[in-house]
């Protein structure tokens, strides 16, 4: 469940009740289902994240859209080793500019770091986001605010795990199941009882 009560901008606040801003998100394992997010308020509302990882950065076609899809497509690149790209106020900790890997040797990296003569292993990440939201009044903004909050948490979700890497490198699945239900019981607290923490949305 993801609330948005506190983070959106005040003339969201104003037009929508409290509970249209509480959102269902399902996600599964599997890495060919997408990540769903609905709201039980709107119907007519939905956001679907499409996700393909793959070691070839070239693909053009990553998501096999139809003609018709292909026409509104709008392509964003998010280089997590752009200096413009990483948030005012990042730290050596989340910035890949700056972070250098003590396990590994990585980093830090420069604005198009895969061009410039790395030979070593990576992974792009493909997301496609459909969002629908037939709002009167308030579609058009809604929709684009959406798609700009999701570039901006993909680029920050990606500089985050290439930083916290000497965190993650080496761990095994079972490990990733146990870190995995400890933050869920830990994002269940802070939810029930905790302050207001993540993101604010951004007009």
């Amino acid at each position: 469940m993801l609330s948005l009560v506190e983070k959106v901008p005040g003339v969201v606040r104003a037009l929508a009740p409290s509970s249209a801003l509480i959102f269902n998100e399902y996600a599964w394992m599997p890495i060919l289902l997408p990540t769903v997010i609905t709201n039980n308020f709107m119907e007519s509302f939905n956001v679907t994240v499409e996700s393909l990882h793959s070691p070839d950065i070239t693909l053009e076609m990553a998501h096999r859209l139809s003609p018709a899809e292909l026409k509104g497509r709008e392509v964003v690149t998010i280089d997590i080793g752009s200096p413009e790209q990483c948030e005012a106020g990042s730290t050596p900790e989340d910035n890949p500019t700056i972070f250098r890997s003590v396990k590994t040797g990585r980093g830090p990296l420069c604005p198009s770091w895969w061009t410039k003569g790395y030979s070593g292993q990576m992974m792009c990440a493909y997301k496609l986001v459909r969002c629908e939201c037939r709002i009167p009044l308030l579609q058009g903004r809604l929709e684009s605010m959406i798609q700009k909050q999701e570039r901006r948490l993909f680029a920050n979700f990606h500089r985050q795990v290439f930083c916290w890497i000497d965190r993650w490198i080496g761990m095994t699945i079972e490990d990733i199941r146990n870190l995995e239900e400890q933050t869920r019981l830990e994002l269940e607290e802070q939810r029930a009882k905790g302050s207001l923490r993540g993101h604010c949305v951004e007009e």
